[in-house]
């Protein structure tokens, strides 16, 4: 989940606004490979400073919920759920 919200840059952006550090935030290179517990380090030292810093919990549904999924077209994982709901429906 933290990595599908890291991958969505404009809907951090729109969501934290000009409180987001996004240079604290892991490159979109490789994301899918990094470890979950180190994209969600870095998410949270990215919006530290905002008033409603991301944390596990209702805000990180909140900000799933707004995600697009154009933005997330290149993460395999993204990807591969896609096919599977697919095959599912």
């Amino acid at each position: 989940m933290e990595t599908w919200t890291v991958a969505d840059r404009a809907t951090l952006k729109g969501y934290y606004g000009s409180e987001l550090q996004e240079s604290a935030l892991p490159s979109l290179v490789d994301l899918d490979q990094r470890r979950q517990e180190d994209v969600q380090d870095d998410l949270g030292h990215a919006t530290r400073d905002c008033s409603n810093a991301c944390a596990k919990g209702t805000r990180s549904f909140e900000i799933l919920g707004r995600l697009k999924p154009a933005a997330l077209q290149c993460l395999p994982s993204f990807a591969r759920v896609g096919r599977v709901l697919a095959a599912k429906l």
